[in-house]
Parts: structure tokens; C-alpha cells; sequence
């Protein structure tokens, strides 16, 4: 490879933008049907070749930040992107570096960026790198290239312009390579909410699903050699104590979209990782109870949103299945020296993890809460606009569950009251961690592990009922049965008395919303 070391393009010169775009996983089924729509009217076809830069540490793609010289058509350009706590917004700053001669590659200088949004989260990642000076580990070298032909062109609506782009590549690194093809609407002019009834429209027709695995993210899991990917995990909301109402629900809502669309795209692939599917449902019980307790104080949240999450929710958790939940149970008892050997039947799926997430309702109902959440401003109620009415307002809900779970530490003799002081306690871990942004962080977190720790005991006694019960169930006699039927019976006297201390400390916890 030639390196032509003129270094083209001044700091902070270039195109500069916050980037609005949502991407999309295509079916092989769609391909075509997707292309000729594209084609349908004026498009563009391009090749476009990009090496990406990354330390071997791999610094940049943990903070979502990549750096890469591409060759678009004839000409190079350098670009640096990032992602944001708005899953549908990019930094990004392209420069301009001309042609090259030869078949030469123009230097990669990361000081093209500074100046810019982008610039600073590039050198937040890197930390006091010098690349000059950097070690091996630190030094940006090469981590894979792309081969890619984009076909865009744009749709004008009543009030925007938007770009559709189909962009098919070839991702390669040092030890491997893989086929990437996804589809993007990105923003150019006037109404967001346009966009997103157009990313609707698509997605209906074409089998589309929402996914925010970009072509530099899927290069660096290739690099990685977890091609799958790894599992997007919740992020607190950071809340500012200037900002009103408003902008505590669209912060919430996009650190709960943040999470699902992250783990939606990777499953909708097809990803087995059971990680990924348990923190796609994490998600979606956080959009649920926020939009639940939104509701109340944001008229436009519509009533149909949250039972389409919570018919995901649970078709996702069936899908893992009794045999996989009674898992620890088995492991406890063989290494108590228990050689009855537990089993459960799976039900019977009747889709997979993947065509659930692609379901019609389901992207259709994601999207609508995408375009929610980029209304400018979502409207609330009267007397609801300030941080400190959403306080009181929470703070009101948290003592009554929190007295509820109180009362429900002294009443555990039944099976029935258990599994109700368990929802009961279940309710209010969510609403905490739902509203804990608004409150001080470390009161929050010492009330959420008491809590935690009893709702712990609780999946303990679950575990070891359904095991109790299978073996009550399955007709068997033998010695072994008889002695994992009182080795259980045991078990569950001791977890009835520890889950009533611990649900008697989470009920004693200090209350952090009346600090």
C-alpha cells in the first residue's frame, strides 16, 4: 500500500453535521423488490472503498467511534463518526482529501477532526494518545477494510427531503470476511416526522427491521471475531437539574431505545447469543414501565404502544423456556450429590427469536416511539412540566409501593402470597430505577441492591418450587426422587424465612425520594 503523506484538509475544515438516520436489517427475500424501488426513480450507484483505523486495544470501538479513509469513486475522503445517546443520532465530519496518484492512500491524520463534536469524542477515546508517540497497543493501525456499493437516491415529501441509500459490501480484516447489507433513510431537510412514517411505510412493505449496527460497527465485531456482536446494556439517563419535564421523558425513553434497537438489530440477524435476547427483554420491560408511568403525565403516549412490548416481552421469555430457567436449579442439586436427574420440556416455539423482533406490530410500534421521542417538545400535562413536580408525583407512587412491600414481609406462609409480594416487589424495583435519574444517584443505588437482594430470594424459592413440583409430577418413586423431594421441601422452608428478612430490609430501606 502507497502513502501519500500530504496532509490534505486543515483541522476542522470539512462537512460538520448531527446526523438524523435510521437504519435498517433488509431480508434476503426483499433485496430485489428493495432495489428496484430505489431504482424507480432518479438513484445513484457508487463504490465505496474504506480502510478503518483503530488502536489494537480497540478504543474507538468501545466508545462507538470510527475512523476511516474512503475512496468514493475517485476521490478520498477521511470521516470520523460517533454515536450519541439519541440511537437515531450520528456525529459526524467528513474532509475532503482529493485524488491520489498511483493508487496511493492518503495519511490518516485524527487532527483533521478538532474543532468538531465529532473531534472531541474521537480524542476523548483516545485519551492522551500521541500517535506519533503511542506504543503498540495504542498506535491506530488498520483493524478491516469495506468494499461497498451504495445506492441512494432521495424522496421528497410534503415538508422534507430524505435520502434513501441500499448499501451492500464486503467487511475484511486479517483473518476473516463477511457479506453486510443494510438499508438507511437519512435526513436531509425539514420535518423529522416525515422520515419516520416513510421508514414506516418501508419497513411494512419490505420486512425491514430497525437496527443500529452500522458498517463500522460490524467491521470492529468482525475484528473482534464476535461477529454477532456483543449485548447493548441499559444506560442511566443523564439528568441535568435545569432541564424540565419534557426532557427527562425523551432522555428516559431514548436510554430505553438505546437498548433495545442495539440488541433488536443483532437478534433480527439471527444472533443466538441468549445474552443478547436477555438484555433485549431488559429493554423492553423498562420502555414498559416508563411508558406506563409517562403516561400519566404525557397525553399523547399512545395506549397501544406498551401491550405490543409486553407481547414481545413474553413471546421472547417463553422462547427460552423451562429447561433453561430450572438450569441452576440442576447444577445445586448435583452438587449436592443428587443423581435424580430434573428435566423440563420446552414448549414448543412457534417463532423464533428473530421473527419475533421482525414482526410487523413490533417495528411498527418502535418507530412510532422513535418519532415520539423527536417531537419538539412531547407535550405534558398541567402541573407536570418541572423536575420537581415529576418528583412529587413519583415520589407519591414510590411510598405507597414501598409501603405495600412492608406490609407484604410479614404474609408469606402461602405459595399464592409469595408470588404476590414478589410482583409487588418487582413493581417497585421498576418505578425506582425508572425514576432514580431524578433523584440523588446514591441513595437510589443503596435503596435498589436491598431491594435487589430480596428480589434475588424470591427467583431462589421460584427455582426451587418449579423443581418441587416437577418431581411431585412426574409419577417416579424411586430413591433418588424421594430423596431430591425432601432435599427441595428443605430448601423451601429456608427460602420462605429468607425471603422474608430480606423483603423486611427492602421494606426498612431509607425511602432516597423523601431525602
Amino acid at each position: 500500500m502507497q502513502i501519500d503523506p500530504t496532509p490534505c484538509g486543515a483541522p476542522g475544515t470539512g462537512t460538520s453535521d448531527a446526523v438524523f438516520t435510521l437504519a435498517f436489517g433488509v431480508p434476503a427475500r426483499s433485496i430485489d423488490a428493495l432495489t428496484a424501488e430505489i431504482r424507480a426513480e432518479e438513484a445513484h450507484a457508487q463504490r465505496w472503498q474504506s480502510r478503518y483505523f483503530d488502536t489494537q486495544d480497540e478504543r474507538l470501538a468501545a466508545r462507538g467511534v470510527f475512523l476511516s479513509l474512503c475512496k468514493r469513486g475517485r476521490d478520498w475522503v477521511q470521516v470520523a463518526s460517533s454515536t450519541t445517546a439519541d440511537c437515531v443520532r450520528l456525529l459526524v465530519h467528513e474532509v475532503g482529501l482529493g485524488t491520489r496518484r498511483n493508487g496511493a492512500v492518503p495519511c490518516l491524520l485524527p487532527t483533521r477532526h478538532e474543532g468538531t463534536a465529532v473531534g472531541a469524542a474521537l480524542r476523548a477515546a483516545l485519551g492522551d494518545v500521541v500517535p506519533d508517540e503511542a506504543d503498540d497497543a495504542t498506535r491506530l493501525v488498520e483493524s478491516f477494510a469495506v468494499d461497498a456499493t451504495r445506492l441512494a437516491r432521495l424522496a421528497r415529501g410534503r415538508q422534507s427531503t430524505v435520502e434513501l441509500a441500499l448499501t451492500s459490501c464486503t467487511i475484511t480484516t486479517n483473518d476473516a470476511a463477511m457479506p453486510f447489507m443494510d438499508f438507511e433513510l437519512r435526513w436531509v431537510s425539514g420535518s423529522l416526522a416525515e422520515m419516520f412514517a416513510l421508514a414506516q411505510d418501508w419497513s411494512a412493505r419490505h420486512g425491514l427491521w430497525v437496527s443500529t449496527t452500522s458498517t463500522g460497527e460490524q467491521g470492529s465485531r468482525l475484528a473482534a471475531g464476535r461477529p454477532d456482536g456483543f449485548p447493548t446494556t441499559a444506560t442511566a439517563p443523564v439528568i441535568d437539574p435545569i432541564d424540565d419535564g419534557a426532557t427527562f421523558l425523551v432522555a428516559t425513553l431514548d436510554s430505553c431505545l438505546t437498548q433495545i434497537v442495539g440488541n433488536v438489530g443483532a437478534v433480527g440477524e439471527g444472533a443466538p447469543d441468549r445474552h443478547v435476547i436477555d438484555q433485549l427483554r431488559h429493554g423492553l420491560e423498562r420502555i414498559r414501565t416508563a411508558l406506563a408511568e409517562l403516561s400519566a403525565v404525557a397525553p399523547d403516549i399512545a395506549a397501544t404502544w406498551e401491550p405490543v412490548f409486553k407481547r414481545t416481552f413474553h413471546e421472547l421469555a417463553a422462547h427460552r423456556g423451562a429447561a433453561a430457567l430450572c438450569a441452576p436449579l440442576i447444577q445445586e442439586m448435583r452438587a449436592a450429590g443428587l443423581g435424580y436427574a430434573l428435566t423440563s420440556a420446552h414448549p414448543r416455539e412457534t417463532r423464533t427469536p428473530g421473527e419475533i423482533v421482525r414482526d410487523p406490530e413490533f417495528q411498527k410500534t418502535l418507530i412510532a416511539v422513535l418519532a415520539y421521542c423527536h417531537a419538539l417538545p412531547p407535550p405534558m400535562r398541567p402541573g407536570q412540566g418541572s423536575l420537581k413536580q415529576l418528583r412529587q408525583h413519583f415520589g407519591g407512587e414510590l411510598s405507597e409501593r414501598h409501603a405495600q412491600v412492608a406490609r407484604d414481609a410479614g404474609k408469606l406462609a402461602s405459595v399464592a402470597s409469595r408470588r404476590r409480594a414478589s410482583r409487588h416487589l418487582d413493581h417497585l424495583v421498576r418505578l425506582a430505577a425508572f425514576a432514580g435519574p431524578l433523584y440523588d444517584v446514591r441513595h437510589v443505588d443503596g435503596f435498589l441492591v436491598r431491594c435487589r437482594i430480596a428480589q434475588d430470594a424470591f427467583s431462589v424459592d421460584r427455582e426451587h418450587r418449579a423443581g418441587f413440583e416437577s418431581l411431585m409430577d412426574d409419577g417416579e418413586t424411586g430413591t433418588d426422587v424421594k430423596l431430591a423431594r425432601r432435599w427441595l421441601a428443605v430448601r423451601l422452608a429456608d427460602d420462605r424465612e429468607q425471603c422474608e428478612a430480606l423483603l423486611r430490609g427492602a421494606g426498612k430501606a431509607a425511602s432516597f425520594w423523601a431525602a
